[in-house]
């Protein structure tokens, strides 16, 4: 004899209330937050070290070519040479910084013009050719201990870039000279 089992029906209401895998469901739901919480945090890290990174590294470039800057400036025998003074108002020179990279190639380029009053007729770059239009023989300024009778300074314009030319820094500097 057979015996046939009685199937009931399905209802929803007998859904709801069978709670037989929700345990599994839950734990699949919690865990697929947990994982997409660990990569966000993951890829949020590795963001912010690529921030970090480049920034050192751009702190680092305008480093150098401060540093450039100041040793153009205190040993300016680099850039002031004879064929550089007797070329007049129209001079303009590169030179590289003195100081160097620990494989030897400089920390920075120096590009140096007189700073005249008129556009000037041999170009360098866009930034080194940027510079404000002034006369560049003047009087010493006053209280500097030099009298405008015997002394004129010159001004020059120096511009210092790092050694992949992201970073630019410009100064300017006068030099006293005995009037001729």
């Amino acid at each position: 004899m057979r015996r046939y089992r009685k199937v009931s029906k399905i209802s929803p209401k007998r859904v709801f209330k069978n709670e037989e895998g929700f345990v599994l469901v839950a734990t699949l739901f919690i865990l697929v937050i947990i994982t997409l919480m660990g990569i966000f945090a993951i890829t949020n890290s590795n963001t912010e070290l690529a921030v970090v990174r480049n920034e050192q590294q751009l702190t680092l470039e305008f480093y150098n070519a401060e540093t450039g800057l100041i040793d153009s400036m205190e040993n300016s025998n680099l850039w002031m040479t004879s064929p550089f003074l007797a070329a007049g108002t129209g001079a303009s020179t590169t030179v590289n910084s003195t100081l160097t990279h620990p494989d030897g190639t400089p920390i920075a380029t120096i590009e140096v013009r007189c700073i005249a009053s008129t556009a000037l007729d041999t170009p360098l770059s866009p930034d080194a050719d940027n510079l404000p239009l002034q006369s560049h023989v003047a009087p010493p300024p006053s209280g500097s201990g030099y009298g405008m009778k015997h002394f004129e300074i010159r001004r020059y314009g120096l511009t210092s870039t790092s050694t992949n030319g992201r970073t630019v820094v410009q100064g300017g500097v006068w030099k006293i000279f005995n009037k001729y």
